[in-house]
């Protein structure tokens, strides 16, 4: 849907926010509103609940994510910002993660961390336009760009409030945020029925290969007790062995404080978050550095071949259960597993797939930390049919995979246009770009 602009401009003065309709005001954020107007005492009884929002549960599409119950004694020193119904809270901190959302509904003492700014409107200003403007990629923008320092990026909140912002006639303020609140829930809804959508076809994916590499192919194949707690029987032909009965498991080094591009012969070093850039999300064909075989042997680093299965072991990157197949010679970080399968005994792929159907995040050490320890990785079960038998399996598979791995990258493609969109029809309603009421 198009919408037409203001038939009168003029210029705001502000280079990001360009021009501005006729009648609108600009100026800073601190003429239309208060911040930090309430804190708790340190008197506060020491048993009063509180509802704390630190900054992680915070996100500018999700707002409030997470709320934490807790008694003022054994609070966080920073939980002592009071808000209101019709603040708006800016994380001062680490302003990158942008952490940005209105207090609608409130639920009784919530309090923020001080790493928030609490912007109060004035009588002048809605709230909910204020809200939105606030949000704004715009005004997000500026509060990243005025931030000051490196890995901890942050602004004070007199710099933030300095930020310039508009203040069209109440009436229009109302009607934008009107139009805005319907049309954000219209987009949200369709981004969570895409979501869902998302949700299941992972669960069909999963399903799909566990049955294969549990069941097979032959319906009417006999079957015999597979003495695994998570899948009850398996052909009668087929082994239950552990992975290392059938392979070599191997951690990873320390990250090189240098890389080198070698000439000849070089290795990929991957690191955990390279697991995430799988093109097929099944083999590692790149990576963003390499080192050369004598960095590796300084480093006593163990040269992982093609055709290995990696994994994380520690952080939160293995709650992920992302696995990926190494394609050349490569080493990998210290938070990362290679499984080297016995090609004589096990398909890569096969290997791939079953290890898909293993939900790490149920058998991790308890701790702050999630982690698998050397010992539950190498004791893992995994079925074993016949070689000829596993190449008809993966090759299915791989065909069925497909189609569904290729609704779920278009879904994903949706939601992040939708989710651009929304981004685009606030910012553009609340610096007047286009005229929606």
């Amino acid at each position: 849907m198009s919408y037409a602009p203001y038939p009168a401009y003029k210029d705001s003065g502000i280079p990001w926010l360009g021009q501005v309709p006729e009648g609108w005001e600009v100026k800073p954020i601190k003429y239309v509103s208060t911040f930090n107007d309430e804190a708790l005492p340190e008197a506060t009884d020491p048993e009063l609940m509180l509802n704390y929002v630190d900054i992680s549960s915070v996100s500018l599409v999700e707002g409030i994510k997470k709320i934490e119950q807790v008694e003022f004694e054994k609070a966080p020193s920073r939980a002592r910002r009071v808000v209101r119904e019709g603040d708006t809270i800016v994380s001062t901190v680490r302003t990158y993660l942008k952490a940005i959302a209105p207090i609608r509904n409130p639920v009784d003492n919530m309090i923020v961390s001080t790493g928030f700014a609490v912007i109060r409107p004035d009588q002048t200003m809605n709230p909910d336009f204020l809200g939105y403007f606030i949000q704004s990629e715009g005004f997000v923008g500026e509060v990243v760009s005025k931030s000051t320092g490196v890995s901890y990026p942050a602004i004070n909140p007199g710099d933030l409030v300095a930020i310039s912002g508009v203040r069209p006639p109440f009436k229009e303020q109302t009607a934008i945020a009107d139009f805005l609140d319907e049309k954000t829930a219209e987009i949200d809804d369709l981004i969570a029925k895409k979501e869902e959508l998302l949700r299941l076809l992972a669960e069909q994916r999963t399903a799909l290969i566990t049955h294969a590499v549990t069941k097979g192919l032959n319906p009417n194949a006999p079957m015999k007790p597979s003495g695994v707690v998570w899948f009850d029987q398996v052909p009668a032909h087929w082994q239950v062995r552990r992975l290392k009965d059938v392979g070599t498991l191997t951690g990873g080094t320390g990250f090189p404080h240098e890389f080198q591009n070698v000439q000849g012969e070089e290795l990929y070093f991957y690191k955990v978050g390279d697991l995430a850039k799988s093109e097929d999300g099944i083999h590692l064909t790149s990576a963003p550095h390499t080192i050369g075989r004598e960095t590796a042997a300084k480093l006593r680093a163990t040269v992982i071949p093609p055709d290995a299965i990696l994994y994380a072991k520690i952080g939160a990157a293995l709650l992920l259960n992302r696995r990926r197949i190494s394609t050349a010679n490569c080493c990998i970080d210290n938070n990362m597993t290679a499984w080297i399968v016995d090609p004589s005994k096990v398909l890569p792929l096969w290997g791939f797939y079953w290890m898909s159907t293993v939900d790490f995040g149920e058998h991790t050490n308890p701790g702050a930390v999630p982690s698998l320890s050397e010992g539950y990785q190498s004791i893992l079960p995994i079925t074993l049919p016949p070689l000829d038998e596993q190449q008809a399996i993966v090759g299915q598979l791989t065909n069925e995979t497909k189609a569904i791995d290729q609704t779920a990258q278009k879904t994903r493609e949706a939601i992040e246009h939708l989710r651009e969109y929304r981004t685009a029809l606030i910012a553009n309603a609340v610096t007047g770009k286009i005229k929606v009421a």
